[in-house]
């Protein structure tokens, strides 16, 4: 298996980005491509080239996370819908000549009256649709596409995906270990899901190409994510136990803050040492 560093916007400059998570020990970046990271990088074409140039040369690779702030592929309005997928495309077609390892999608489609059972069946069935889509676009473009289930609605259950995959299988899936505690501890999903992380995986490990990893505190009833491996109420030996007897290649450690703040490179170094250990 491989593991994994975030890049945002936010850390730009991106090349010494780069070269910081490659001294730490990591084998990848996922680069996030949410505005205004692709619009930036489109203008850029010399930052493409030194970019590429820079993984070759420290011998790393790419997975993209797609944007998702705003883009509805599922939204029950037409005209939401197509602009969200128009979006998708563009930073399908721009990911492609990074070939990368993987291209991680949301499926999100948010009406206010997600809450009502009839709505989201309505964006259930539209699921597929966008799915057969995406699948003819990642056959064309070799993009290696995975579906990464939500912390909230829709599409944070297991059931969720297990309807999905019937209907679209020739995609992968991404794991969001954080996701699953936060989607069933959301008081609008309860008595829906609550399906633990042994089940998504027993369930999907055919179908798990990557695995987002880090850990929930919960505080005053509330779940909060993307924290350092040893903080929380999620048993990561565990997780990287049963993750081994799946198809996973890629383990991005998603952690963005410690019991202090934000998290350091010596919180990067230390969970990656320590997941290596499990494996």
């Amino acid at each position: 298996m491989k593991f994994g560093h975030a890049i945002w916007y936010g850390d730009r400059p991106f090349e010494k980005a780069i070269k910081n998570i490659h001294r730490i020990g990591y084998d990848y970046i996922e680069l996030s491509l949410d505005y205004p990271t692709m619009e930036t990088l489109e203008k850029n074409k010399e930052m493409v080239k030194r970019i590429k140039a820079l993984l070759k040369d420290l011998d790393m690779e790419i997975g993209f996370h797609a944007p998702f702030a705003g883009v509805e592929l599922l939204h029950p309005r037409k005209i939401i819908s197509d602009a969200g997928f128009k979006i998708m495309e563009r930073a399908m077609k721009f990911a492609t000549q990074f070939s990368p390892a993987y291209f991680d999608i949301h499926l999100r489609g948010n009406p206010p009256t997600i809450k009502l059972r009839d709505v989201r069946e309505e964006i259930y069935d539209k699921s597929i649709l966008v799915g057969q889509r995406l699948s003819k676009l990642n056959k064309k473009l070799k993009l290696n596409i995975t579906i990464e289930n939500k912390p909230n609605l829709p599409f944070c259950f297991l059931d969720d995906f297990k309807f999905f995959f019937a209907g679209v299988k020739d995609l992968d899936m991404c794991l969001d270990v954080g996701h699953v505690i936060c989607a069933n501890n959301d008081g609008r999903g309860k008595n829906e899901g609550n399906a633990d992380i042994s089940e998504w995986i027993d369930a999907f490990k055919n179908k798990i190409k990557v695995l987002h990893l880090h850990n929930c505190r919960k505080t005053e009833g509330s779940v909060w994510d993307h924290y350092i491996l040893e903080d929380g109420i999620i048993d990561i030996e565990k997780v990287c136990k049963q993750i081994k007897d799946t198809k996973c290649k890629y383990i991005q450690l998603e952690i963005f803050s410690n019991e202090n703040g934000l998290a350091n490179d010596k919180d990067f170094k230390r969970n990656l040492e320590l997941v290596k250990t499990f494996l």
